[in-house]
């Protein structure tokens, strides 16, 4: 194959996966909501005037791509019976009407089946790209639109080509619309069958305000906690336990310990605990060394692996610090030496507590971009990495449903 059709083909399929990521990432249930609305009311007050054509002598002729499969003769013998005004009505159509319509109808598929992927996750890899078959569907439906309306337009005149490609872009339509639906029935069904999965592994993520996303934007869908849960899917349940501004240590201005997320997150009885705590550690009179810091540290972490559900308990090294512009310092006044004296006790705390550890430092210190609010806090990319790297681990780990 030349390399330049290679490169095309390769930048097509990237820009199509592209599409149906984003779908996947920013589809809510209010633009699925309108979509199913604008879909419904095409349906009652629009289709139905357009489902036949008048033909030469009055009667109504139903246009042949609503059958699954015709000939090239019955595309001809049909722009006979329309006549010359039953063609032009057919064109018409065919660029206003059958223009909107596929675009309703792939919009209403393609963003059902975007939620119905990130309810069952990414372990499911069929449906994260479940999307792209009703805008298939689409493109079929627009170039069946081209022949089918050259071939009116040119009538009596025969169009070799076009004539024999019209019904096999029919059948393709039809086909990949029939998968479309059938996707979404199958998925739907998948999710309601997965509603007891509440009762499967529960994974707890304590930390701060990393943790809950607090500078993320649409955090309730793009903090790590939640895209985790993507990336897990509905066998497991994820909860974010993050709180702004606590830390490891209780000499601390706000120590975790005393947060309501602390006990909530004691009471969840979670399976697995994520625990990213100190950054707020490291900041002006809360650091008071590393040797106070990693005993209050450790009593932490004994507390999770002490709960009556017995969880599997991550080590989450704090994220990097970077400071922004010109600025000497980090904001906030955290401190990135006593971090990264608190990545080394980490790491030497994990194997004495039997727990294991996730390197969130190291994963971030090569990402300043994604640190571009305050050089502290990720953004929705930030997160992105941390969700990844977790989900790497537990995925290692053989973690699953009991």
């Amino acid at each position: 194959m030349p390399k330049n059709v290679s490169q095309n083909i390769y930048a097509h399929g990237g820009t199509m996966s592209a599409l149906s990521e984003w779908l996947n990432r920013t589809v809510t249930g209010w633009t699925a909501l309108i979509a199913v609305f604008v879909f419904a009311a095409f349906i009652a007050f629009v289709l139905p005037n357009q489902l036949t054509i008048n033909g030469s002598e009055g009667e109504t002729i139903r246009p042949p791509d609503l059958s699954v499969w015709y000939s090239a003769d019955t595309l001809y013998e049909t722009a006979q019976a329309y006549g010359p005004d039953g063609r032009a009505a057919y064109v018409r159509t065919r660029v206003t009407f059958d223009v909107a319509w596929p675009i309703v109808y792939v919009s209403f598929l393609a963003t059902a089946l975007s939620l119905v992927a990130r309810r069952l996750g990414s372990h499911a890899a069929v449906w994260n790209r479940a999307n792209l078959v009703p805008m298939i569907a689409g493109l079929f439906d627009l170039l069946e639109n081209v022949c089918t309306a050259v071939v009116m337009a040119r009538y009596p005149l025969r169009t070799p080509g076009l004539d024999v490609l019209a019904p096999v872009m029919t059948l393709a339509k039809w086909v990949t619309l029939s998968a479309s639906f059938v996707l979404l029935a199958a998925g739907i069904m998948l999710m309601l069958t997965r509603k007891s999965d509440r009762d499967g592994l529960k994974i707890a993520c304590v930390g701060d305000s990393i943790t809950r996303g607090t500078f993320v934007w649409r955090r309730k869908r793009r903090s790590y906690p939640a895209q985790l849960q993507a990336m897990v899917g509905e066998r497991f349940w994820v909860r974010d336990f993050g709180v702004n501004g606590h830390a490891v240590q209780r000499s601390a201005d706000r120590p975790y310990w005393d947060s309501k997320a602390f006990a909530l997150s004691s009471a969840f009885e979670p399976d697995v605990v994520l625990i990213m705590l100190g950054t707020n550690d490291s900041r002006g009179a809360n650091w008071k060394g590393i040797g106070p810091f990693s005993e209050e540290y450790r009593k932490l972490v004994a507390h999770y692996l002490s709960l009556e559900s017995k969880p599997r308990v991550w080590l989450l090294t704090p994220p990097a610090l970077f400071r922004l512009g010109r600025s000497e310092q980090v904001r906030y006044g955290m401190s990135e030496s006593a971090i990264q004296e608190m990545c080394d006790a980490i790491g030497s705390l994990s194997p004495a507590l039997g727990c294991e550890i996730i390197d969130i430092n190291r994963v971030t210190a090569e990402h300043p971009e994604v640190f571009r609010f305050d050089g502290v806090h990720p953004g929705g990319a930030g997160a992105t990495l941390i969700a990844q790297a977790v989900y790497e681990a537990l995925s290692s780990a053989a973690i699953d449903s009991p």
